[in-house]
């Protein structure tokens, strides 16, 4: 997976760091949105990795490499998005057509972050994630 762009991190809650090993086919940069399988971290790389998306990376792994990197769960970036207008709270999806880490609005499916702003025909876009909002995909529910 090509990826293009810097981490710009502009806010996040220092309690909703874990570092967790990459996989080590994987190469991650900070910024990257990550899925979480079999006990280790990799790239997103589909609109289904939906389901299993954990953080935004905040450290590096190259190939071969398995150490564990910080993960931030829950906070405020700029990221890559398709060219368009998007509104305040508008759900956003990986964008698995750029193949660089871009989002693209979600047409309520597959919703990964929201929009943190307004932004009318823009590439860049302040996003709001949490990862652990996404009910019913990687965390789990309670039960009775």
């Amino acid at each position: 997976m090509a990826y293009t762009k810097k981490l710009k991190l502009l806010d996040y809650d220092p309690r909703s760091v874990r570092s967790i090993p990459a996989a080590s086919a994987a190469v991650i940069e900070p910024g990257m949105i990550v899925k979480y399988s079999a006990n280790e971290v990799t790239q997103i790389s589909s609109v289904n990795d939906n389901t299993t998306v954990i953080g935004v990376a905040n450290g590096k792994s190259a190939s071969g490499e398995t150490d564990p990197i910080p993960i931030i769960t829950k906070g405020i970036f700029r990221a890559t998005v398709v060219e368009a207008t998007y509104q305040y709270g508008a759900g956003l999806k990986y964008d698995a057509s750029a193949n660089d880490g871009s989002l693209v609005a979600d047409s309520d499916a597959d919703t990964i972050i929201w929009a943190w702003g307004y932004g009318a025909t823009v590439t860049s876009l302040k996003v709001y994630f949490d990862f652990k909002l996404l009910d019913a995909k990687l965390w789990d529910t309670c039960g009775a």
